[in-house]
Parts: C-alpha cells; sequence; structure tokens
C-alpha cells in the first residue's frame, strides 16, 4: 500500500511541477480591450445619445446643443480609445459637460432628467476605465543567459526525474527484517 501511495504522490508532485513550470508560457498581453469593454463604451455613447436627444427634440434648444456639441464629441473620442486614455482625462471632460449645461438654465425637469443622465454617465466611465485597468498585461524585458535554454523547463524535468527516482527507490527497496 505504501509504495502505491508513494507513487500516486509522485505522480501528483511531478503533475504540479509541470503545470506551474508551463503556465507562463499561456499568458499573451494585449492591447485590446476586455470583451465587456464594448458593451459599457455602448452604454456611454447611448448616454451621450440621450443626452443629445433631449436637446435636439426640445423646444429652443437646439441652439443650447450645439454649444456642447463638441464636448460630447470629445467624450465619444476618448472612449473610443480606451487603452488611449484614463478615466481622469474622460470624467474631466464629462464634468465640463455637465458645468457647460448647468449654466444654461434649463428647466427643472429637463435639468434633473440631464444631471441623471450625467451620473450614470459618470458611472459606466468608472467602470469602464476600473475594468480596463485589469486586462491591462504590461510586458517586462528579460533576457535569459545565452545558450542555456529554458529554465521553467528544465526546472520541470529535473523535477520530474527527482520524483520518478524517489518512486522507484521506494518500489525497489527490500523490506527491514
Amino acid at each position: 500500500m505504501k509504495k502505491v501511495l508513494a507513487i500516486v504522490l509522485a505522480l501528483i508532485m511531478a503533475c504540479s511541477v509541470m503545470t506551474m513550470a508551463f503556465a507562463a508560457d499561456a499568458a499573451t498581453p494585449t492591447d485590446e480591450p476586455a470583451p465587456f469593454a464594448s458593451g459599457l463604451i455602448g452604454s456611454v455613447k447611448s448616454i451621450l445619445d440621450k443626452i443629445t436627444s433631449i436637446f435636439s427634440n426640445g423646444e429652443g434648444l437646439e441652439g443650447l446643443l450645439a454649444q456642447i456639441e463638441g464636448i460630447i464629441n470629445r467624450i465619444k473620442e476618448l472612449v473610443a480609445n480606451v487603452t488611449g486614455s484614463n478615466s481622469a482625462d474622460v470624467l474631466g471632460v464629462v464634468d465640463q459637460l455637465e458645468a457647460k449645461i448647468g449654466s444654461f438654465g434649463l428647466a427643472k425637469d429637463i435639468l434633473s432628467r440631464i444631471k441623471e443622465l450625467i451620473t450614470n454617465l459618470k458611472q459606466k466611465i468608472k467602470d469602464l476605465y476600473a475594468g480596463n485597468k485589469e486586462t491591462v498585461v504590461e510586458e517586462t524585458a528579460a533576457v535569459a543567459p545565452s545558450g542555456t535554454g529554458s529554465s521553467a523547463a528544465g526546472i520541470a524535468a529535473f523535477a520530474a526525474v527527482s520524483v520518478a527516482a524517489a518512486a522507484a527507490y521506494v518500489c525497489t527497496k527490500k523490506k527491514a527484517a
């Protein structure tokens, strides 16, 4: 029974060492935003479109829309380039939009609806950039000594051979009387 247990433990240890040695090869850095980011980008653009529609459908508000269109387009550009911008930049532009709209002297019901949309917009932007930071993988330059091969694979091979040798020794050892 001890021999079988020794072999099983040796195999478990060898597999775990090999898994860790080759796990580094699976990670590949990417500049693409995470898949969920496209949904958040759409949500941000949808909120901006709702703000635009309030100004384009309201009586006498068309002139005000022209004053904020540049800010809205800037937000869309920054959000579309998630990897090239940061949340502080985008939120700063959203604050400019909020201040500009606040200076218009809109009716209370319209202003409260727009403030609600801007609050949702800020939250979506925070969610977008919080998720983006988790997906960014930074590359570090590691230089291996020339001609020595992969150290991780070498360690895994050495561990596997050592474990096999230990299992063989346990299996062939005579019981002391």
